[in-house]
């Protein structure tokens, strides 16, 4: 069971602006995010295509196992 519906953030930064989507979303702790089904990392420069990515708020970082498309 999923704890967020459609989660939808942003990453901010002097340079760019991350648009991060998934269908459903898991807080693993108070700084992680378990991200799953559908997820992508868009920004004017990229978009990255993936499953089951954990996302580390107070780290800004996002790591995952499964294979992820770059375009």
């Amino acid at each position: 069971m999923a704890d967020i519906s459609n989660p939808k953030f942003s990453i901010n930064s002097n340079k760019e602006k991350i648009l991060i989507t998934a269908n459903e979303g898991n807080f693993l702790n108070g700084d992680e995010i378990l991200l799953k089904k559908n997820v992508v990392f868009k920004s004017n420069k990229f978009t990255i295509y993936s499953d089951n990515v954990i996302c580390d708020k107070k780290n800004l970082i996002a790591s995952s196992k499964n294979q992820s498309k770059f375009v």
